[in-house]
């Protein structure tokens, strides 16, 4: 009984009939005390389901249905042997789930191809008329000085010209032959896929002819110059726009105007269209039977005026707890714990509840699941069937808002329900979507503690380590992520988990960096090490990274090593000219994967800086919006003066449009008297492919060696006259500017720094 109420089960009565709550516990550790709430002897879970989080509220029911409603949302048989009880699905209940997964995801698919091609058939037919058209709007672009049309405006006209360039066309015939199944190649272990017409070994074949489409382009290329002439238009004004962000004409004029030479069918030899699992448009890239790049459109599915709009989410800071019609009252106990402190993993102005309970049960995910904490409450406030059985996803624990899984947005989400007056039995749609998106409490638990036992700022070797530890390409929701802020106070900007797919280029050198041993390390500095000599884990960690990046995010480039570019041998200027062209896309630069002969070699810079934080003070909006940029700066020394002469003067008014107009009326202020002397780290990890050619990554790291908080004034000497002379240089700046604009306002009296004298702006020590 007492691990029953440890784990959030609880037994509220063992007769015929029984009574019982698990208030969101995976199926594994709620498996003890459901055997015994049933009457079993023992019962085990089967793998598939062994992490399905339950909710079950239930009163004086039978033990055969809610046996029957439990096997009903997790979509597994009951099975008994001479060892016991066993809840698992069949190899038929695995199989339907699998057809289930595979028709969402077609239907997912066809929806972004129907949209796409859509936005395609709106394509107009390239004729005498619509040329003399397009160059009438293009004279009449050329002709304004400025307009009055905002931005959006702005760009819609010229977006109306340049979809009509070569490469949008290109992109848009391309569009019209995609098909679903050509997406259905992606998976989460294969998030980008490449379709080539002539495949390499680590492409696809591209599955239909594209001879027809490169004639139609050439055709109407040579119809438009034919029409327009060969010259482009001259603007009359280098700028138009509204005052506060200017397009300057010559670079957003359109590419319709200034590309007027003919498209060369030579310069059409290879076709790729790459396919990206998180992104909804494909990309169309062209390049030249020398490996030059010459056409590249990307195509995104059409927006869809009649989507149904997605029902309002509960919020959790707004949630009441209903107890009839006419009464309402605030949440408390652990819900509103769990709301006050889970918002304190982004507000790092806040103090953090080091003493909370809850704190404690963070830290240990695969018990005390953060899905217990505040979904039940919700959940049972919102279900007025007495007796309720469910699986919870990992959203459903977010301050964003539970959802009961009706949102037509969400497709992964969505339940299957049965209910009526005496039972609510949700089960989702699409289990393994959900199972696939759900972060392992068994690896994230043993990350928080690790946190929790080393509150600063982690190692760069720490960081990799624990990015390759967690789960490769699984996006983490606010929850987890707010855990992880939580414990890591010393950080410096918002919560970085480079292995949960924060789509930082960081993030497969993280990984792989993680990957290496000590040893490892200790032998690829500064020298190079084949990759057939390292582990099968790291060479996984290069593919993915060369390949995939994460969720279909590549990280790093293939490069090429020029000892001296005014003397490149024919070779060398070859090569160069393919990393700008077809070596952009790995699967050119490496066609048959990743080679055992490649070498890897790692190489660091470090250098100390400064870390200090500022402080936004101002119009609420304001404040609202710079709190999404980290309070913690790690600047150079000149670099942190310069700062404290831009926040020694107040920051002029100015609207912003898009956040609505409003006035940007803040000041920002630095804290002087908590600087931190810190150790930036660049490190540097080189996979070289060929003699000349590499693909490279880049890592950037913080190590914290300097235990000593400083003010101004007690910062070692040579740090203060740094600090000193990037004040004097941004001053100087500042009033030679102020010289050159003559229409400017006069300069407003500034407000030095506390730590420079008033009467001669020299900087001193007390």
């Amino acid at each position: 009984m007492v691990s029953a109420l440890l784990f959030g089960i609880g037994l509220l009565a063992q007769t015929a009939n029984v009574s019982v709550e698990v208030r969101g516990v995976r199926l594994e550790i709620a498996a003890p005390v459901l055997s015994q709430a049933l009457g079993l002897e023992s019962l085990t879970v089967g793998p598939s389901i062994r992490n399905d989080v339950l909710l079950v509220r239930c009163k004086n029911v039978s033990p055969e249905v809610l046996k029957e409603k439990i096997a009903k949302v997790v979509n597994a048989t009951w099975m008994h042997s001479p060892e016991g009880w066993r809840l698992a699905q069949t190899a038929e209940q695995l199989a339907q789930d699998k057809a289930v997964f595979d028709s969402e995801r077609l239907k997912k698919y066809s929806k972004i191809v129907s949209d796409i091609q859509k936005k395609a058939a709106r394509m107009s037919v390239m004729s005498e008329a619509t040329c003399k058209t397009l160059q009438q709007s293009i004279i009449a672009l050329s002709k304004i000085e400025r307009t009055k049309e905002n931005n959006d405006q702005l760009s819609k006209r010229l977006e109306q010209i340049d979809s009509n360039t070569p490469d949008e066309r290109l992109g848009l015939l391309i569009a019209r032959r995609v098909t679903p199944q050509m997406f259905m190649k992606l998976t989460k272990e294969r998030p980008k896929v490449v379709y080539c017409n002539h495949p390499t070994s680590m492409q696809i074949a591209l599955p239909f002819p594209i001879d027809d489409i490169v004639n139609q382009v050439i055709r109407d290329q040579d119809l438009w110059i034919k029409v327009a002439g060969s010259n482009p238009i001259k603007p009359k004004s280098t700028q138009v726009g509204s005052s506060d962000d200017e397009y300057r004409l010559e670079e957003y004029f359109g590419g319709l105007n200034s590309n007027r030479n003919p498209v060369l069918k030579e310069s059409l030899s290879t076709f790729t269209v790459s396919l990206d699992i998180n992104t909804e448009m494909i990309e169309v890239n062209t390049y030249s039977v020398k490996g030059d790049a010459s056409l590249s459109s990307n195509v995104y599915s059409a927006e869809n005026s009649d989507e149904v709009a997605s029902p309002a989410n509960i919020r959790l800071s707004e949630f009441l707890i209903k107890q009839d019609e006419s009464k309402q009252v605030p949440p408390k106990g652990e819900l509103k714990e769990f709301i006050d402190v889970i918002s304190q993993g982004w507000d790092r102005s806040k103090p953090k509840v080091s003493k909370s309970p809850l704190l404690k049960k963070f830290v240990q995910p695969e018990k005390f699941d953060p899905l217990s904490f505040a979904a039940p409450e919700i959940a049972f406030a919102q279900i007025k069937s007495p007796n309720i059985v469910m699986v919870l996803d990992d959203p459903m624990a977010t301050p964003e808002g539970f959802d009961l899984g009706q949102d037509p947005d969400e497709v992964e989400r969505k339940t299957v329900v049965d209910a009526n007056s005496d039972w609510y039995v949700s089960r989702f749609l699409n289990p393994i979507a959900i199972r696939e998106g759900v972060v392992d409490r068994k690896i994230f638990g043993p990350i928080v503690r690790y946190l929790d036992q080393n509150q600063r700022e982690l190692t760069l070797e720490e960081d990799a380590s624990l990015a390759f530890s967690e789960q490769w390409n699984t996006n983490p929701n606010w929850v987890f992520g707010s855990i992880r802020a939580l414990f890591q106070p010393e950080s410096g900007g918002r919560y970085r988990s480079f292995g949960f797919g924060s789509g930082d280029e960081s993030d497969g050198a993280k990984r792989i960096y993680g990957s290496l041993t000590d040893g490892e390390r200790r032998r690829m500095f500064g020298n190079e090490v084949s990759v057939g000599s390292l582990s099968e884990a790291t060479r996984k960690e290069i593919y993915r990274a060369a390949y995939f990046g994460m969720n279909g995010r590549r990280s790093g480039g293939i490069t090429v090593d020029l000892p001296d570019e005014e003397n490149l041998t024919p070779e060398q200027e070859r090569l160069q000219s393919l990393v700008y062209g077809a070596f952009r896309d790995p699967t050119f630069g490496m066609p048959n994967g990743i080679q055992t002969d490649f070498t890897l070699k790692l190489g660091e810079t470090s250098k100390p800086t400064l870390s200090a934080t500022y402080k936004i003070e101002g119009n609420s909006k304001v404040v609202e919006m710079m709190g999404d940029y980290s309070p913690k700066m790690q600047l150079e020394p000149e670099s942190l003066g310069r700062m404290m002469f831009e926040f020694s003067k107040p920051r002029e008014k100015r609207s912003n449009s898009i956040e609505g107009e409003i006035q940007l009326d803040y000041q920002m202020s630095l804290d002087t008297e908590h600087i931190r002397i810190v150790t930036s780290r660049s490190m540097s990890i080189r996979m070289r492919l060929s003699k000349w050619l590499s693909l490279s990554w880049s890592l950037e790291g913080t190590s914290w060696n300097d235990p000593t908080v400083y003010t101004l004034r007690t910062l070692p000497q040579k740090y203060q006259d740094e600090i000193q002379k990037g004040y004097s240089e941004a001053e100087q700046a500042y009033k030679e500017s102020r010289n050159r604009v003559k229409d400017e306002q006069p300069p407003i009296k500034k407000v030095p720094p506390p730590s420079f004298s008033n009467s001669s702006n020299s900087f001193h020590t007390r």
